[in-house]
C-alpha cells in the first residue's frame, strides 16, 4: 500500500480535520473517535503540523493561538472560559508529548498505541475547538460556558484513567455510569485526578 504524504497550506482553514457537524458529547461520540487501525507517519505529520499555544486572558477568557509550523506562522485559533486553563495545558502537554514519541524505535504495537493515542487526542481538540467556535458564532461564549466534549473527557480522564474503548467499557460495566456524567470539576485540577484514581 502507498501513503501519499503532503503538506497543506492552512492559511485560510487551519484544521484539517475539521468537523462540518455537531458533537453531542458522550462517551459513544468519544469512543468513536478512537481508530483501530494502524496511524500512519502521514497522519502524525499532519496532527504535528498544528501547534497550539495558550496566550493571554481577558475577561475571564483565554485566547488561544495556534502555529502551523511549517510554513512558521502563528495565528489566533479560539476563545475558551479559563477555568479551561490548567485541562488545556494538560491536553496539550499530552498532545505535544504523543508527537514526539509517536516515532520511537521499538515493537510496532507500542508506537502503533502511542500513534492511536495522539489522534485520538487531535480528534477530540478538533471537537473541542468546533464546539468552542460555534459558542462564539452563537455569542454564547462566556466565562460560564462549558464544553460538553471537553467535560466528558475530563470526566473519562479523571475517572477511568484511560480512554480506549475497551478500559472505558470497561469501567462502565464494574462502575456506575453517573460517575463520568458529573462535573469533572469536582475532581479538581488536573494534578488531583491521578490522586482521585
Amino acid at each position: 500500500m502507498i501513503y501519499q504524504c503532503f503538506t497543506v497550506d492552512l492559511s485560510s482553514s487551519p484544521s484539517i480535520y475539521l468537523h462540518h457537524f455537531a458533537i453531542k458529547a458522550n462517551m459513544t461520540s468519544l469512543s468513536r473517535m478512537w481508530s483501530t487501525k494502524n496511524v500512519t507517519s502521514c497522519k502524525v505529520n499532519n496532527i504535528r503540523q498544528i501547534q497550539y499555544h495558550l496566550k493571554s486572558v481577558h475577561d475571564n477568557l483565554i485566547d488561544i493561538g495556534a502555529e502551523n509550523v511549517f510554513a512558521n506562522e502563528e495565528y489566533p485559533w479560539r476563545v475558551m472560559p479559563q477555568m479551561y486553563e490548567d485541562h488545556l495545558k494538560l491536553i496539550l502537554y499530552r498532545l505535544r508529548l504523543l508527537s514526539h514519541c509517536a516515532d520511537v524505535e521499538g515493537a510496532q504495537d507500542y508506537v502503533q498505541t502511542i500513534r492511536q493515542n495522539l489522534q485520538y487526542l487531535d480528534k477530540v481538540l478538533d471537537a473541542i475547538w468546533d464546539e468552542g467556535s460555534a459558542a462564539v458564532e452563537a455569542n454564547i461564549m462566556n466565562p460560564d460556558w462549558r464544553s460538553e466534549v471537553l467535560d466528558m473527557w475530563l470526566s473519562i480522564e479523571g475517572r477511568v484513567g484511560r480512554h480506549d474503548p475497551l478500559s472505558v467499557s470497561t469501567f462502565i460495566r464494574n462502575n456506575d455510569v453517573e460517575d463520568l456524567k458529573s462535573d469533572p470539576f469536582e475532581i479538581g485540577t488536573p494534578y488531583d485526578f491521578y490522586a482521585f484514581q
